[in-house]
């Protein structure tokens, strides 16, 4: 009884922004959890992203172009990372410096619930770096 005294307390416009925002979380639980499943069955690739994740890598080497012939998001032991498969960093004329099988980068789930990619480790297999 309690709680219908307490709803029917509330102005109207008030209601409506609790009963949204109860529903937002809900909605938000209900994408978090299938997340969490979905990774709980393996990589997911993020091909559609090459583009922009290859951008990224290039663009933090400065000079050099980096590339990779694939992506994928992958959770160990709750710790999120994604690795980059098939990773090459050429020259700007072309010339190949360094290849890499494969290169995972793990990140802070606390940092990425706050809107920040902040990388933790970086472990790279396959590496073979060219002399120039």
């Amino acid at each position: 009884m309690s709680d219908r005294l307490f709803a029917k307390s509330l102005p109207g416009g008030l209601k409506w922004l609790l009963r949204g925002s109860l529903a937002a979380v809900a909605v938000m639980t209900v994408v978090a959890v299938f997340f969490a499943a979905r990774l709980s069955q393996g990589p997911i690739d993020l091909t559609f992203l090459k583009p922009q994740l290859s951008a990224a890598l290039s663009q933090s080497t400065g000079t050099l172009e980096a590339s990779a012939q694939g992506f994928s998001l992958q959770a160990n032991s709750g710790k999120l990372g994604i690795i980059a498969s098939g990773l090459e960093v050429r020259t700007e004329a072309g010339g190949l410096v360094t290849r890499a099988d494969s290169a995972q980068v793990r990140l802070s789930i606390q940092q990425l619930l706050r809107g920040d990619v902040q990388a933790t480790r970086l472990t790279v297999t396959g590496l073979s770096l060219i002399h120039i």
